[in-house]
């Protein structure tokens, strides 16, 4: 399957570290966050890369172009922000694969990626989403199935339902890696700028299936968007390199 890289981001969260610097390449244990994800997806067979930019887009082609990795790299510039629904949607004509891997930038994870496709293939999932049972203030609503059925956006005061979760549910964290399947460019309804979430809410009220993969607890997850947690990772170096 092919590989996506989400980097199109300010990184405002990241400051003052991204004054200067796109999010994809600040450094982690001596490397940018780009170079660790590209390692992991080479390490797991995937060569064919696609990655969105916009800050600083030019400092991410200037690094790719000075480092040779066995990929092959594609880089989209978004003349604004597409959101990663948008995003997405953007890198149609790029996407040949039957499946496609989604992964943000900010992540620092020891996932397994052969077991997250193989499950998503066993399972003949539409989109598989990683999860797990933590504080959010975006609770995915989970059946006893594993099928995805709505989102309780906590701040928002908002729930928002595209399938009966019945009673026995639980809320987990999205945790910004997907598997996607190819054919989702078919059923995009909107333009410019969206999350993926919203497209992912109207695929379950037409019976896609949208399934959760929850991490264990032996797996590293980490959302690096934030200085303090930068410093975690570098911490826990360890542990999400295993």
């Amino acid at each position: 399957m092919q590989g996506v890289i989400l980097a199109a981001g300010y990184g405002t969260r990241l400051k003052p570290l991204t004054d200067n610097l796109p999010k994809a390449l600040v450094l982690l244990a001596g490397k940018p966050l780009l170079y660790h994800i590209i390692k992991k997806f080479i390490r797991f067979g995937i060569k064919d890369i696609v990655i969105n930019s916009h800050c600083f887009a030019d400092k991410i082609e200037n690094y790719l172009q000075k480092n040779n990795f066995d990929a092959r790299i594609t880089i989209i510039k978004e003349n604004e922000i597409l959101g990663t629904g948008g995003g997405i949607k953007n890198m149609e004509k790029y996407i040949t694969d039957d499946i496609f891997l989604v992964y943000n930038v900010d992540v620092v994870s020891n996932i397994d990626l052969d077991k997250l496709q193989s499950y998503h293939k066993q399972n003949d999932s539409f989109v598989t989403m990683v999860m797990e049972k933590r504080g959010t203030n975006n609770k995915v609503i989970v059946d006893k199935s594993a099928r995805i059925c709505g989102v309780n956006y906590v701040k928002k005061n908002e729930r928002l339902i595209s399938r009966d979760p019945g009673d026995d549910f639980e809320y987990l964290a999205f945790d910004g890696v997907h598997i996607v399947s190819s054919k989702i460019f078919s059923y995009f309804q909107d333009n410019g700028f969206f999350s993926i979430i919203k497209t992912y809410l109207d695929l379950i009220k037409i019976d896609k299936k949208i399934l959760s993969f929850k991490l264990e607890e032996s797996d590293y997850w980490l959302d690096v968007g934030t200085p303090e947690k930068l410093q975690q990772a570098e911490k826990d170096v360890k542990l999400w390199k295993s």
